[in-house]
């Protein structure tokens, strides 16, 4: 599935997606929206705090930043970020909402040509991004802009996750939960394997979120409590809805 991903790829079908559904829509996913979301989202930052433990110091990578909804999450806790998307009004709102400073710069660029030279970033990460791209142009960029002993994370829709497997599959439903058109998901190993096929790429890909965004409000402390103990059941905890993929990169 992830060769199929690389070989659908269309960079400009995905800008004109999230442009048309930012400016049609508020939003370029609807399950960002829910308090359910709003929690998944935050949980992904505090994972990404837990694994690579970031330096006040350090300059971090985010690839494919959208309107902002984890740069500002992590700016908040007084890190550095360089964050970069390929669509221009993403960009733009990202800029509006959470706003540029001494810590936090925008810019425009493609995934597999980071405008960025060598050995920079402390920190790479990104947030539902690589099955929008070309997975192996994209590694081999952020490989060249980082520097040696950097670390990395990133999250991943699975595609062992039953909504996420007919989401993907079924046209209408994608249309319908405003997936891209050539956008895939991943299996764990099979991801895990295309990254430690890079030279020096140390990566664990580890099942996470077993929470729906359309959890109610009232439900949602369970929920929570529940897909904490899910994520760590073998066998079950491969229908999770996310993958964690996170490693360090040694040249």
């Amino acid at each position: 599935m992830i060769i199929l991903g690389i070989l659908l790829f269309k960079p400009m079908d995905e800008k004109e997606h999230f442009t048309r559904l930012l400016l049609e829509k508020g939003h370029i996913w609807w399950g960002a929206q829910t308090p359910a979301g709003q929690r998944r989202n935050e949980k992904k930052v505090e994972l990404f705090q837990k694994l690579l433990r970031p330096g006040k110091g350090e300059l971090i990578l985010e690839v494919g930043c959208g309107t902002g909804e984890y740069t500002g999450r992590i700016v908040d806790q007084g890190f550095r970020v360089v964050a970069f998307d390929l669509t221009e009004v993403c960009v733009m709102e990202a800029c509006r909402s959470v706003g540029e400073s001494e810590n936090c710069h925008f810019s425009v660029a493609d995934s597999s040509r980071i405008p960025f030279r060598e050995n920079v970033f402390d920190i790479c990460m990104g947030v539902s991004i690589l099955h929008h791209v070309n997975v192996k142009r994209t590694w081999a960029e952020m490989i060249r802009v980082c520097k040696n002993g950097a670390r990395f994370f990133f999250s991943e829709p699975n595609l062992l996750n039953p909504q996420v497997l007919l989401e993907k599959k079924i046209p209408w439903l994608k249309k319908k939960l405003e997936d891209s058109p050539h956008e895939t998901a991943f299996i764990r190993w099979g991801l895990q394997k295309t990254l430690r096929d890079f030279a020096g790429t140390e990566v664990r890909v580890e099942n996470i979120d077993f929470i729906h965004p359309l959890t109610p409000v009232g439900g949602l402390k369970t929920v929570e409590r529940i897909s904490d103990i899910l994520e760590n059941i073998p066998v079950l905890k491969e229908i999770s809805g996310s993958l964690a993929i996170y490693g360090t990169i040694h040249k």
